[in-house]
């Protein structure tokens, strides 16, 4: 093998070793941002019950509080979470959220050069599931 084959063999593993560790990377950021979208509705859900208001339509004090428990468990996290990337709505008897952000794969300095857009969007149900039966 020459020198300049060995170089380029050398250069196309480093290439697609560093893609594939921020593909990676990013799949590890989506799934924690999605078990948190999770963790923030039944924390949500376990304070309305405690406080004795379980209705079957999500109020603003409801919504506001997933919200913030979406935003505060990305900021332990230390995840890349503006609060304009997030949106939390209420449905007829669910609420909504929709959570966009770029996950940065390549950095110079303080610049993104490459980042790759993820997105959560998930719907919760308020009404109590029924056994079967």
């Amino acid at each position: 093998m020459r020198f300049r084959s060995f170089v380029l063999l050398l250069f196309w593993v480093v290439v697609l070793g560093y893609a594939g560790y921020g593909l990676v990377s990013a799949g590890a950021v989506y799934f924690q941002m999605r078990a948190l979208t999770e963790q923030a509705f039944d924390d949500a859900a376990s304070r309305q019950k405690r406080t004795g208001g379980a209705a079957d339509a999500p109020t603003p004090e409801f919504v506001a509080d997933v919200r913030s428990g979406i935003l505060l468990g990305a900021q332990r996290a230390g995840l890349p979470i503006e609060l304009r990337n997030l949106d939390v709505v209420s449905e007829r008897s669910a609420i909504r959220v929709t959570l966009h952000w770029s996950q940065p794969v390549i950095t110079y300095g303080s610049d993104t050069i490459l980042a790759i857009p993820l997105r959560v969007d998930r719907s919760f149900d308020l009404r109590p599931t029924r056994p079967a039966g």
